[in-house]
C-alpha cells in the first residue's frame, strides 16, 4: 500500500487541505471516485503537491499505471501532456515509466533512452514519447523539433531529467520527483500538478 501526503491549493487565493491516507493514491477521501481528483486538478488548472511513499518496484510501476489511466481521461485538444521526471540516478524514473506505458496500453516495455535520446511508442491513436535529457540541454531539444512534439495533442511526453530543460517545458507540465529513502527500492515520489 502507498502512503500519501497531499497539499491542494487553488489559484489565486490558496486554500489548503492536508490528506493523510494508507490507501492507494486514487482513494483521496470519502466520496471521491478513482482518479476523479487527478482529473479535476488537470482540467481546472489547480496546483497540488502529492507525496507518495512506495516500498517496491511493483508499487512504483502501479503508481505509473494509475496516473497514465487518469491522464488518458483528460482531453487535451491544444497541446501534448508533458510530464517531467526528476531525481537521483536509479531512483525509479524508468521503473515508473514502465508502469505508465502499461497503463496507456503500450505493448513494449520501455527502457531508459539515455543513449538513443528519444523513443516513441504508439498506442491506440496516440503516442508515448519517452525522452532522456541527461546528456542534452535546451538548445539540443530545439534542434530535435521539440516544439512540434509539445504542440501535438496526440502526444503524451515523459521527460527523464526534465529539470535540465525546465526552461523549455510547458508551464502546465506535471513534475514528478523521485528520491531514495530508507531501504533499497523504497522511494519518496513527489508529484506537482
Amino acid at each position: 500500500m502507498w502512503q500519501v501526503r497531499s497539499k491542494l491549493w487553488a489559484r489565486p487565493r490558496p486554500r489548503q487541505w492536508l490528506i493523510y491516507s494508507k490507501e492507494p493514491v486514487v482513494n483521496f477521501g470519502k466520496g471521491i471516485q478513482q482518479g476523479a481528483l487527478f482529473f479535476f486538478l488537470l482540467k481546472y488548472n489547480i496546483n497540488m503537491k502529492i507525496e507518495i511513499f512506495t516500498k517496491s518496484d511493483k508499487e512504483t510501476k502501479k503508481l505509473g499505471k494509475v496516473l497514465a489511466r487518469e491522464i488518458l481521461k483528460t482531453k487535451s485538444k491544444k497541446r501534448a501532456v508533458v510530464i517531467s521526471l526528476g531525481g537521483e540516478l536509479g531512483s525509479g524514473k524508468t521503473t515508473f515509466t514502465q508502469g505508465f506505458a502499461k497503463g496507456l496500453g503500450v505493448r513494449e516495455t520501455p527502457r531508459s533512452p539515455t543513449f538513443v535520446i528519444m523513443q516513441i511508442y504508439r498506442f491506440r491513436t496516440r503516442n508515448l514519447v519517452h525522452v532522456d535529457a541527461y546528456r542534452l540541454n535546451s538548445r539540443d531539444f530545439r534542434m530535435l523539433n521539440w516544439d512540434d512534439f509539445i504542440k501535438n495533442p496526440q502526444n503524451i511526453i515523459l521527460v527523464e531529467w526534465g529539470n535540465k530543460i525546465k526552461n523549455i517545458l510547458p508551464k502546465n507540465s506535471v513534475r514528478i520527483i523521485f528520491k531514495h529513502i530508507g531501504r533499497p527500492r523504497e522511494r519518496l515520489i513527489k508529484i506537482f500538478i
